[in-house]
């Protein structure tokens, strides 16, 4: 009896640590992807986002590199929660180019765009949040802050996902820094 109790014990907390979430979620990608889930979903491909010096003052970034190789990344964050009733969200954003290592303005093209969910990583299932396209996009080099309403998620716990797409086959960055709910 006491073998089937440690046994079932051990199952639960192995149940309970596979699904850990946390609240608040602040992630300025300071020491790499610690939080975060980064995938590719073209072809099989692995995903080129990875973490640089680009970020706000020259601090780190989430940077998703877009280009004839890369059409598509996604970038995934823990389940965060228990979202409340006066729960904010927002993170920071920038699309750029680079010439001789130096960001340079970069509107995205028909199809570019950045779009932002809301949902749940364990069922598939997400609401589109925002869309970055080049009509709200930043205008030079700066990051843009944007606040994402998350009222409707209260009482709930969820994931943010950030989905790059790029079908053109042009050489672009996504940047994305300070997420914080």
């Amino acid at each position: 009896m006491k073998q089937l109790f440690t046994i079932i014990t051990i199952f639960t907390l192995g149940i309970q640590c596979a699904f850990a979430q946390v609240y608040p979620l602040i992630e300025n990608f300071e020491t790499g992807f610690t939080q975060f889930n980064a995938i590719n979903t073209q072809n099989g491909y692995s995903s080129d986002m990875s973490v640089y010096p680009r970020g706000i003052n020259n601090t780190n970034c989430a940077q998703a590199q877009m280009s004839q190789f890369n059409h598509r990344d996604t970038l995934i964050s823990p389940l965060v929660g228990t979202i409340t009733a006066n729960s904010e969200a927002f993170f920071y954003f920038r699309v750029v180019s680079y010439i001789a290592s130096s960001p340079v303005s970069y509107t995205l093209g028909t199809g570019e765009n950045i779009v932002v969910q809301l949902g749940l990583q364990s069922i598939n299932f997400y609401n589109t949040a925002f869309t970055i396209t080049s009509a709200n996009q930043n205008s030079g080099t700066a990051f843009l802050k944007v606040p994402v309403n998350v009222s409707a998620y209260s009482g709930q716990s969820g994931n943010i996902k950030f989905i790059v797409n790029a079908p053109n086959n042009t050489d672009w960055y996504f940047h994305l820094d300070s997420i914080v709910v």
